[in-house]
């Protein structure tokens, strides 16, 4: 039997970090209503669901998410890119542990 999930956990976890560590706002890419002020970031889910390994349980999985920055200047936006950028690398080293 598949196992649902709740992605809007994913979306939150990341909500959260973006507006802590960047104090910038986060929302659904191609989602409804109107967009906030730039600069803010954007947020996808290219792949849902790609197992890590057809003999460990369904519960663990990877995803591809996608992260576009809006901003006033193109090196507003490098900038805020590259900070983006660093935080994640910091999550690859130290992981959120994320259960979904």
């Amino acid at each position: 039997m598949a196992t649902s999930y709740d992605y809007s956990i994913l979306y939150k976890t990341f909500s959260r970090l973006i507006k802590s560590r960047l104090n910038l706002v986060m929302i659904e890419l191609y989602g409804n209503g109107k967009p906030p002020e730039p600069p803010f970031v954007a947020f996808d889910i290219v792949a849902p669901k790609i197992p890590t390994n057809y003999l460990e349980d369904d519960r663990t999985f990877e995803a591809v998410v996608s992260f576009t920055i809006y901003a006033k200047t193109k090196l507003q936006a490098l900038n805020y890119c590259n900070q983006l950028r660093a935080i994640l690398g910091d999550l690859v080293q130290y992981p959120l542990g994320l259960t979904l």
